[in-house]
Formats: structure tokens, C-alpha cells, sequence
């Protein structure tokens, strides 16, 4: 559904998202809004009534992609050490959920980096392709036996049926993504699964607003209106988004943050992911509260 639209914020109307005042279409559910999302942070900054809080601005999907080509995994030791090693303990889970459901096939890793993820899926049993548009991380993989398309995923061309895709820790990068979900739609068979991480709504928001911000970070308000970052879900906008791209999500669970950042960061990322296992354990609930949340999803029939 379409929200209704939003009173118009004073507070809107500069910053790099060009802002006027008029109305913005949230990634999410498509609808208008103007909502900032905090009052003294920045103010490309939005939130939305389905509870999308996404950054406004200028940059487009091509500019968007040549930076994560040519820049974003810049050498083989950030690529080995912070999309493979610091990542163990969230892949290790996350291939666990995909293979208590699947036993074989074949799977499509979006934003592959250099494999680390697609390594727990053995060859005899899958089919590994990889989408991943950095030229470094993309040749690390193909090194591994992966299928690799250098690209991003609208336009890498894909037309091969998956039982699998994953879309690990990559999404709030996305400037479109609903028409993804769509793409990744028409590429899954009917009976197969999509496996989405995100970084938990309630963990972003405290680790960079607030006191726990001012001790991992050295201020109040970590936001920044040039992240590289577009799109914040809370469960029920990812839910909105989801269901309009044709999904329904089977099961959430807490999922533990990368081995990164001072004893500070670690500390907190430890406390909060095992009180979300604890609540999880009881309760089935509480996945929101761990750094990083997993999507188990389907298409809905």
C-alpha cells in the first residue's frame, strides 16, 4: 500500500539529496515522503511512513557502480581479512540455513566479493555463480571456481533459474531496490529460497546515535550524508518492500557483525547478539537487536 503523503518538513530543502521541500519516492514502498529522520542529523536523511529510512541524493546507479568497480574492495588483504575472515562466524550460519532447506542446485551469490560465502557450498553438490562488480574480488572468485559476473545485477544479463540467491550484508547499497527483488524474482524457481542480510535496524540506530555512539565513535551522531549506505530496514519496511517485490519472509534470525572496529565496537556487537540469540532462543523474536539480521525467504503463491 501508499502511504499517505507526509506534511511537508521545514527542515528539508538542501544538503546533497537536493531537496526541495516536495515529496521524495521511498526505495521501499513507493509512496511519497518528506519525513527527516532526525532532527539534527542530516538532513538527506529520510524516513518514511513504511519505516524505510534512506539517504537522498544526487548520485546515480551508474556512478554508484563504478565506485564499487574500481574502489570499494581496493586490495586482496581488505578483501581476505573483511569479506572472508572478520565474516566466518555470519557466513558459517547463514550457509547452515541455506543447506538444512537445500541440499543442491544451483545458487546466486549478489555482491560474492571473493567467495568466501559460496566456498561452504561443495561443487559436486552446486552449481556456484557469483555476481560481484568489483574487478579484485571478482577474479578471487572466479580463482575458486565460482561463475562470476563482473558486473552489478541489473546489469549483468543473468537467465539462468536458481534454486538459491543471497543477497548477503549488500542491499542497503542498492539505489533501486525494488527492480533487484523483481530481477532476483524471475531468476528463482518456484519451489527455491532467497536468503537476504541486512544490518539490524535497532543496532544501527543505537551504535550511531546517542551514548553508545559517543563511546565507538567519539560522537553523538555518527550519521553521514555521504555514506556509501543508501537504505536502512526495520523489519516491517523490509517487509513492505518484500511483499511488493512478490516475497513473503519464512524466518528472521540474529546473525553476529563482523570481527571489526576497537575493543569498544566488538564489545558492544557481542552484548547485543547474545541477548538477540537469548531472546531468540525463548521466544523465537529479538533478531533485531543482533548487528546483523537474516531473511529466510520465498515467493508468494
Amino acid at each position: 500500500p501508499v502511504p499517505a503523503r507526509p506534511r511537508l518538513s521545514p527542515d528539508l530543502g538542501h544538503g546533497d539529496g537536493g531537496v526541495t521541500g516536495s515529496p521524495v519516492t521511498c526505495p521501499g514502498c513507493g509512496g511519497p515522503t518528506t519525513k527527516k529522520f532526525l532532527r539534527y542529523g542530516p538532513p538527506e536523511l529520510i524516513q518514511c511512513d513504511c519505516g524505510l529510512v534512506f539517504l537522498v541524493r544526487r548520485q546515480s546507479e551508474a556512478e554508484v557502480a563504478a565506485y564499487f568497480r574500481d574502489e570499494y574492495i581496493s586490495e586482496p588483504r581488505k578483501l581476505t581479512r573483511e569479506y572472508g575472515i572478520w565474516r566466518d562466524a555470519a557466513l558459517n550460519q547463514e550457509a547452515a540455513l541455506v543447506q538444512t532447506r537445500k541440499r543442491g542446485g544451483r545458487i546466486l551469490d549478489i555482491g560474492c566479493a571473493g567467495g568466501a560465502f559460496l566456498e561452504h557450498f561443495p561443487a559436486g553438490a552446486w552449481e556456484r555463480h557469483g555476481v560481484e562488480p568489483s574487478l579484485l574480488a571478482a577474479e578471487k572468485a572466479r580463482s575458486r571456481g565460482i561463475q562470476v559476473y563482473n558486473s552489478t545485477l541489473q546489469r549483468a544479463h543473468v537467465t539462468a533459474t536458481f534454486d538459491v540467491v543471497t543477497y548477503l550484508d549488500a542491499l542497503y547499497f542498492c539505489c533501486t531496490p525494488f527492480e533487484d527483488l523483481r530481477v532476483i524474482h524471475a531468476l528463482l524457481a518456484d519451489d527455491g529460497l532467497v536468503l537476504i542480510e541486512i544490518p539490524s535496524f535497532a543496532y544501527w540506530a543505537v551504535r550511531n546515535y546517542g551514548p553508545i555512539s559517543f563511546v565507538i565513535n567519539g560522537r553523538w551522531c555518527n550519521f553521514d550524508s555521504k555514506s556509501r549506505k543508501l537504505l536502512y530496514f526495520s523489519d516491517t519496511a523490509l517487509g513492505v518492500l518484500l511483499s511488493r517485490a512478490g516475497f513473503c519472509v519464512e524466518k528472521c534470525v540474529p546473525v553476529p557483525g563482523p570481527a571489526t572496529g576497537g575493543f569498544a565496537a566488538r564489545a558492544v556487537k557481542g552484548l547485543l547478539y547474545g541477548l538477540a540469540r537469548a531472546l531468540y532462543g525463548i521466544s523465537g523474536t529479538g533478531a533485531g537487536l543482533a548487528p546483523k539480521s537474516a531473511y529466510v525467504c520465498r515467493k508468494k503463491h
